[in-house]
């Protein structure tokens, strides 16, 4: 079973972070295709030369801290708007 082949329609929006040579790659490439399908806001970031879980080596690489310093951002912008509801007006 996997949330790729799931209703997405009422998802949150959502940031997905991989690296170029993640082994879950193009899971994640398509679950962003998804989402972005069933209208719902997501971000997509690949990093060049990354593995799987790179974030975690923070604060030791500079694309871990960069990557964590975009999901912070992604947080408080995604939870300080309104939200929109399903005609595309904010509820």
């Amino acid at each position: 079973m996997s949330p790729v082949a799931e209703d997405l329609s009422g998802l949150p929006p959502s940031s997905i972070h991989v690296g170029e040579h993640e082994l879950l790659r193009i899971d994640a490439e398509t679950m962003a295709t998804r989402l972005s399908q069933a209208g719902r806001t997501c971000e997509l970031h690949v990093r060049e030369g990354q593995m799987h879980d790179f974030p975690a080596a923070a604060p030791r690489t500079h694309a871990s801290n960069a990557a964590l310093d975009q999901m912070a951002r992604f947080i408080v912008d995604a939870t300080s708007r309104p939200p929109k509801a399903d005609n595309g007006e904010t509820a």
